[in-house]
């Protein structure tokens, strides 16, 4: 898989990124949600609304293997989930989106934005 695949953890989650993660909702779901790059505005208007700061996590694809499935989701487009917690040698940069007044969470250009050191953000 070619494209970027990017997971979002909400602030109060944050602390809980250890050498591996497993996300709210995975127990039940059995899975982690993931998005391409054109689906995190989205994704954050429909599921993170009314949340103030995210962390925004870009993964290596080619970590992920058979674990990885694309499956139809929100609006039948195909969405990346991950059959497997997430673990920190998955994780290639990530960066804090605060919520903007008026418009809530946006999606920098990545490209330019300073991005978070993950030794810093992910213990061991």
């Amino acid at each position: 898989m070619t494209q970027r695949l990017f997971h979002l953890v909400p602030d109060a989650q944050a602390g809980q990124l250890r050498g591996t993660y497993t996300p709210a909702g995975y127990a039940a779901e059995g899975f982690v949600h993931l998005s391409f790059a054109h689906q995190l505005q989205g994704t954050l208007d429909l599921h993170f609304a009314d949340t103030r700061r995210v962390l925004l996590i870009e993964l290596a694809s080619e970590r992920l293997g058979a674990d990885l499935r694309l499956e139809p989701s929100r609006g039948g487009e195909d969405f990346p989930h991950l059959y497997r917690p997430l673990e920190r040698g998955d994780a290639i940069a990530a960066w804090s989106l605060d919520a903007v007044p008026g418009a809530g969470l946006r999606v920098p250009e990545l490209e330019r934005a300073a991005s978070l050191k993950l030794d810093d953000l992910w213990s061991a």
